[in-house]
Formats: structure tokens, C-alpha cells, sequence
């Protein structure tokens, strides 16, 4: 058994650090192969998703100060086959650490919650999920409860829409003390991300400038939203990659202009929020948006013409973090495992009951 396991199964990559004893620290060997590993599940379409963990009480020390470190500033000198390739091909470094390496598929680290709460020495509650899961709920949205919460610190006539654009959007509807409806409404930022990329080898269409410059294709949005998707009523999730090939098809992206590629992507991230209104319980009168995409003015400017007559605004002009929201959201829902308090809900997850979640690890 090597230093590094990299194992298959129904879709998932999963790639452990094993060397315990060393507390996980990287070797020439590791680097090697966890550059191998990343390729394989890259290249490998059956593969959606990959979790990193470590073996032991340590998830990764980190460099090997003995064997890599010296091994990379010349210091020893190539000693086997490890130390020659990593030496030969410095990308083998970027693309184990994922720098500089292309790459659409998500990575979850999964970190040892036990292990945290010894090295911190306070309580630490992690697997937030699994119990929705197991009990038959879908594991996302898991943040409502947390925005109920902080709409409760500030006045806005109900109901509301909040909603954040991460890779994937997702809206929490709040009317007072009615129960509370999520979803995932659609594509986020992550097609128009990925298409850009592909075309420029940019990360991001930066402040939507492309997309500013192009024409939307509204015939191609309207193709998109006929994705039985979208009329599903909530509680409904998605992952990233959910829509890659509808949309590309659908969108005929290919024969589009970079900068009509991205308005077109754009305008369907802001029409399949809108088209979301249809399967809620009511129209929100007012929006507050969090995420990536708030810094999207492209992106903002038409939400807000596709929302219309109800106001949009970003959390950070209503006082909520733009950038530790989604932090906050989790210590939120640690404070309620730790109180029993329920984290999702029938018409948030579609879990049979109220339900609590995570596990709670002591020191």
C-alpha cells in the first residue's frame, strides 16, 4: 500500500494521503502521484467528483522538509524515479497542488473532524450533511435556517428572495413565519466561468466586461429553460456540472462569439432565477443576492431587469459579509447541532421531517 490511494467507485474519486506516521507529509513520491491522480480523474468522464482526506490525526503536515523541500531547491540531488520526474517536469508540482492546472470537476476535502477538535482543542461538529441524506433528503440547500436568521436583524417587507450565486444558484424564499421553500434555481457562475476559460484562460469573465460586449441569444435562453429542471417545483438540487451539455447544445455555444457566449450564459443564470418565481409559493417583493456572481456587474444588471418591479440588493449593501457569509452560515449551523436545533427541512431538502445534522467531535 502506497503513500498516496487513489480509488473509483459509482462516479466518486476518492485520494488519501497514507503516511501516517510522517503525519502525511508530502514526498517526491506523493507530489508524483497525486499529479497522476488529478490527470486520471480529469480525463476519466465517468468520474463527477473527488474527496481528499488523510489517513491518521494529521490531514497533511504539508512539505516533507527532509526529502521534497531539498529535493526542490537543488539541495540533494535526484535519487530514484520519483526525484527525476518531479525534477524533469516542474508542472507535476502545479498540477498536484492544483495550481495552474485545468480542472471543471469539484473537490471536497474532507478533513478529519476528530482530529481538528484534538489540534484546536475545542469541539468541532462537521459532516453537516449526512444525516439529510440518509434520511432521503438531497444535502443542499443546507443555509436557509441562516438566512431566515439574518433577515430577522434587518426590515424588508416578506416575502423575500434570497439568493446566492455560487457555481450553482440556489434561492431561500422567506415569508415571515411561514415555512420555509429552497432550491437550486439553475447554472450559477461556473458555465460561464468554464466557458470563458476555455476560450480566453481566464478564470472568470472579470466583472462581466465579455458578456457586457456581447448580444444575448434569447432564443437559446428560452431553448435552455424547456429543461424539465426548471418546472419541477422545490425542493430540488443540482451539482456544477448539472447543465454542461444542455447548455452547450441548447446555448450552441460553439458557434458563438466569446463575448456572446458569455451574455448568453449570463442572461441564463438571471432567467432561470427569474423562471424560479413560477414554482414558488408567491413572487418575493424584494432580493438580496450573495456570492461570487455579486461581483458580476453584467450579471446583476440583469437580475435586477428580470426581476423587476422587486428590488435587488447585494448582502454587503444590506450589512451581511460578501465574503464570509457562506462561513458564517456553517458556524451558524454548528451552534444548532450543538442545541439539537433542526438544519434542514421538508421543503428545503425534501427530508421527511425537521431534521438535525453534523457530528460533533471533542477533544
Amino acid at each position: 500500500m502506497g503513500d498516496l490511494l487513489f480509488e473509483k467507485k459509482d462516479g466518486v474519486a476518492v485520494v488519501t494521503f497514507n503516511r501516517p506516521a510522517k503525519k502525511n507529509a508530502f514526498t517526491p513520491e506523493m507530489v508524483v502521484n497525486l499529479a497522476d491522480a488529478w490527470t486520471e480523474f480529469r480525463d476519466d468522464e465517468t468520474l463527477r467528483v473527488a474527496i481528499l482526506t488523510g489517513n491518521g490525526d494529521t490531514f497533511s503536515a504539508g512539505a516533507d522538509l527532509g526529502r521534497l523541500i531539498p529535493l526542490l531547491t537543488r539541495a540533494r540531488p535526484a535519487e530514484d524515479e520519483w526525484d527525476r520526474r518531479l525534477i524533469a517536469d516542474p508542472k507535476l508540482f502545479q498540477a498536484a497542488i492544483l495550481r495552474r492546472f485545468e480542472l471543471w470537476k469539484p473537490v471536497i476535502a474532507a478533513v478529519n473532524g476528530a482530529a481538528l477538535a484534538g489540534r484546536l482543542g475545542i469541539p468541532v461538529v462537521y459532516d453537516f450533511r449526512a444525516a439529510d441524506v440518509a434520511a432521503g433528503g438531497h444535502g443542499a440547500p443546507m443555509v436557509p435556517v441562516f438566512h431566515r436568521a439574518m433577515l430577522r436583524l434587518i426590515k424588508r417587507a416578506h416575502p423575500v428572495g434570497v439568493l446566492n450565486l455560487g457555481g450553482v444558484a440556489n434561492i431561500t424564499f422567506i415569508n415571515g413565519g411561514a415555512e420555509l421553500v429552497a432550491c437550486d434555481t439553475g447554472p450559477g457562475n461556473a458555465l460561464i466561468d468554464d466557458f470563458v476559460r476555455l476560450r480566453t484562460g481566464q478564470p472568470q469573465d472579470d466583472e462581466g466586461r465579455a458578456a457586457a460586449a456581447g448580444k444575448v441569444d434569447e432564443a437559446a435562453v428560452a431553448r435552455v429553460l424547456k429543461h424539465p429542471f426548471f418546472a419541477t417545483p422545490p425542493p430540488k438540487s443540482l451539482d456544477r456540472n448539472a447543465f454542461r451539455h444542455w447548455v452547450t447544445e441548447e446555448g450552441r455555444l460553439a458557434s458563438k462569439s466569446t463575448q456572446d457566449g458569455a451574455a448568453t450564459l449570463t442572461a441564463i443564470t438571471a432567467a432561470a432565477v427569474a423562471h424560479a418565481i413560477t414554482v414558488l409559493p408567491r413572487p418575493p417583493v424584494a432580493w438580496i443576492v450573495a456570492g461570487g456572481g455579486t461581483r458580476n456587474p453584467t450579471l446583476m444588471r440583469m437580475l435586477a431587469e428580470r426581476l423587476a418591479p422587486a428590488p435587488v440588493e447585494t448582502a454587503g449593501a444590506v450589512g451581511w459579509s460578501a465574503d464570509a457569509l457562506e462561513a458564517q452560515a456553517f458556524a451558524y449551523l454548528a451552534v444548532r447541532t450543538l442545541k439539537g436545533l433542526p438544519l434542514t427541512y421538508p421543503t428545503t431538502t425534501g427530508v421527511p421531517r425537521p431534521l438535525t445534522g453534523g457530528i460533533v467531535a471533542r477533544p
